[in-house]
C-alpha cells in the first residue's frame, strides 16, 4: 500500500567522486512494507524554493523494514541530487511509496540475469540480499557497467555479497579504462562482455536497469539471442 512517511537522515557519506549514500530511518510510520526492487519518492525541500519530487530504488532489503538506503549520482544539472547532497545527519524528510513493479518473480524456476548501469545496481542490491537472507537458491549473472575503475562505488557492499552468497557470478565491466587496476573486470561496455559469454539467452529472468539507451541496447542483444520479451523487465532511469 503506497503511504506517506516521515523519516530522518541516520547517515550520509560520498562513495566516489560523484555518487553518495544515504539511509533514512523511518519514524512515522516506522516501518514500510515494500518488494525488493521497488522506489519511493522524495519530497526535496528547499529554503527558498518550491519542494521537488524525485524517485529513487531502495538499495536495502525489505527485510529490514526500519531503514531506507539510496545510492544517488550527484548531477550538476540536476537540482534534485544537488539538493539531496545538501542533507545533513537528523534532517527530517518526507517520502511516498513503495512503488513501482520491477521486483523479484519469485515463482519462477528460471536462473536471474541483473544488468546495470550506474546507480542502477540499486534495486539489485536490494533483490540479493533479500534472495540471500531468504535462502532462495538461484543462479545469479551480474553485468555491472561503469567507465572508470574509480567509479566503482559500491565495491564493498558487491564483494559483502558474493562472498556469503557463492551463486553469484559478478561482471564489472569498464567501458573507458585504460590503466592497470587492482582488481578484475572486463573491458568495454556490458552488451560485449553478454555477446561474448553467451551463445543465446533461454531459461532466464532477465533484469536491466539504467538509462534509456543502455536499456535498449541491453534488451536487442537479448532478444536477437532468444531471450523471450515477456521475461525482460526493466526500469529506465532517466
Amino acid at each position: 500500500m503506497i503511504q506517506n512517511f516521515k523519516s530522518k537522515v541516520k547517515s550520509f557519506k560520498y562513495l566516489s567522486k560523484d555518487v553518495f549514500e544515504f539511509v533514512l530511518e523511518l519514524i512515522e510510520p516506522d516501518c514500510i512494507d515494500f518488494k525488493a526492487g521497488q522506489y519511493v519518492t522524495i519530497k526535496i525541500p528547499h529554503e527558498d524554493e518550491k519542494p521537488l519530487f524525485r524517485a529513487y530504488s531502495v538499495a536495502s532489503s525489505p527485510l529490514n523494514n526500519k531503514e531506507l538506503l539510496f545510492w544517488v549520482k550527484h548531477i550538476k544539472i540536476g537540482e534534485g541530487s544537488k539538493r539531496l547532497a545538501q542533507l545533513k545527519i537528523g534532517d527530517e524528510v518526507m517520502l511516498r511509496g513503495p512503488m513501482g513493479e520491477f521486483i523479484l518473480r519469485e515463482n519462477s524456476d528460471r536462473d536471474l540475469l541483473f544488468v546495470a548501469g550506474g546507480t542502477g545496481i540499486a534495486p539489485f542490491h536490494s533483490m540479493i540480499d533479500y534472495i540471500q537472507r531468504k535462502g532462495i537458491k538461484k543462479n545469479i549473472n551480474v553485468y555491472f557497467g561503469l567507465k572508470n575503475r574509480n567509479d566503482f562505488f559500491c565495491e564493498d557492499c558487491i564483494e559483502n555479497l558474493i562472498r556469503i552468497y557463492p551463486n553469484i557470478k559478478f561482471n564489472l565491466c569498464l567501458s573507458r579504462e585504460n590503466g592497470n587496476v587492482d582488481m578484475d573486470y572486463r573491458k568495454g561496455r556490458v552488451t560485449k562482455a553478454l555477446d561474448e559469454d553467451f551463445k543465446e539467452f533461454k531459461n532466464f529472468d532477465a533484469y536491466i536497469c539504467g538509462g534509456k539507451e543502455f536499456i535498449e541496447d541491453v534488451e536487442n542483444l537479448l532478444i536477437s539471442k532468444g531471450q523471450e520479451k515477456e521475461n525482460i523487465f526493466y526500469e529506465k532511469y532517466y
